[in-house]
């Protein structure tokens, strides 16, 4: 089954967002790496720029599919499992090493999961409609 703007502009809106919101991260990550980890209180450069790299590839395929107005079901039900896997990841990151990273960085990542918690949220909603028909 697919999922067109037409049918479901909601979920199209969300991708958008998420790709503007995934991309900017990723470029800030990536682009200044090293005051990032600096953010979180950490020493971890390599690592926030290949996370930085990975959002910017996410990014790249979210607005793929927002221009093309078109999305496999399987695929947005992926989109949005990513971003439900990204929040888990976080909150388990902050229960489980808490104490390495800065209070800043401690905001940095819970506002990070609430606002890719929000979008998975209205995805799944585009998403809802479509395959309850």
């Amino acid at each position: 089954m697919e999922i067109t703007n037409n049918r479901s502009p909601l979920f199209f809106n969300a991708i958008g967002f998420n790709a503007v919101f995934a991309g900017g991260c990723g470029l800030l990550m990536v682009v200044a790496a090293q005051p990032v980890a600096g953010w979180l209180g950490v020493d971890a450069v390599l690592t926030v720029a290949s996370i930085g790299a990975f959002l910017l590839l996410f990014a790249a395929r979210l607005v793929m599919l927002r221009r093309n107005q078109r999305a496999d079901v399987a695929e947005a039900w992926s989109i949005v499992m990513g971003d439900l896997g990204w929040v888990v990841f976080s909150l388990g990151l902050l229960s489980v090493y808490s104490s390495e990273f800065s209070d800043l960085g401690r905001l940095l990542i819970a506002a990070t999961a609430v606002v890719v918690m929000a979008l998975a949220v209205a995805q799944a909603a585009g998403i809802r409609p479509v395959t309850s028909n």
